[in-house]
């Protein structure tokens, strides 16, 4: 019985305390800035690589493939002059995903961008499905406790890779490409990339290679550079409308539950 009272009584002080809580986001630049202080940060992770060849599907890898979809999103960003590019792999390599969350952090990047091609079972599944992080299960008090306060210190984190994946959808289903007629799902899943990054990520999955027509699509370097440009408008967006601040780095701390 006392267990059960001291959960509840111990989230009414923590919300009631003046703890800080914030997201460990890099400066993020605001608008009216010059291009160079605008400078963004991305880390651009083109799933699997070397021994690690993802999905297959009739002669298609998923790993070639998206190390090409990766160097044109590259590009495609740095054809815009808000954008530093870095990448986990532009040859076919095996890279370990500790490795690359690392490398992350320590090139001091503002957003994680790790790209995938789904497959599935039924011909028939397609789309591309944007990921953002999903809560850890917990099976004790303890560890819900413990969760609680983690979910509170990544609120930040959180909100921002969801309202990015929103304005990534809002760019697709809206386009004027052949991306109009795609379908796109948002969801979350504990992803290692998505639970290990200290900075707001999204894991796309850009088509399901087991679907012939998306297949056929994706092999097409004017499809995949369609997207890429979407990627980059939704980007571009998000930070022009202040969605991504420095009120959720670490140099402007400030308190998220009032």
């Amino acid at each position: 019985m006392p267990s059960i009272i001291w959960f509840p009584i111990f989230i009414f002080a923590l919300l009631s305390s003046d703890t800080v809580f914030s997201s460990p986001l890099s400066s993020i630049p605001q608008p009216g800035t010059t291009s160079t202080e605008r400078s963004i940060s991305i880390y651009l992770d083109p799933g699997h690589g070397g021994t690690e060849l993802g999905a297959i599907a009739h002669g298609v890898i998923e790993s070639s493939l998206m190390l090409d979809f990766g160097k044109e999103l590259k590009e495609a960003f740095e054809n815009q002059t808000d954008f530093r590019i870095f990448m986990s792999r532009d040859i076919d390599q095996t890279k370990p995903l500790s490795q690359r969350v690392t490398e992350a952090h320590e090139q001091g990047a503002d957003l994680y961008l790790s790209m995938h091609a789904n497959s599935a079972q039924s011909l028939k599944a397609k789309g591309i499905e944007i990921f953002f992080q999903a809560p850890q299960k917990t099976s004790s008090e303890g560890e819900a406790v413990e969760q609680f306060i983690g979910d509170l210190k990544e609120f930040g984190r959180q909100q921002i890779s969801y309202s990015l994946s929103k304005n990534l959808k809002q760019e697709i289903v809206t386009s004027e490409r052949d991306l109009k007629t795609t379908p796109v799902r948002i969801k979350r899943a504990p992803f290692y990339v998505l639970s290990k990054t200290r900075i707001p990520s999204l894991l796309i999955e850009v088509g399901f290679l087991t679907n012939p027509r998306e297949r056929q699509k994706l092999q097409q370097k004017k499809y995949r550079e369609q997207i890429a440009e979407e990627i980059v408008t939704a980007v571009k967006k998000f930070v022009d409308t202040r969605h991504l601040q420095k009120d959720f780095s670490d140099k402007t701390s400030k308190r998220i539950l009032n």
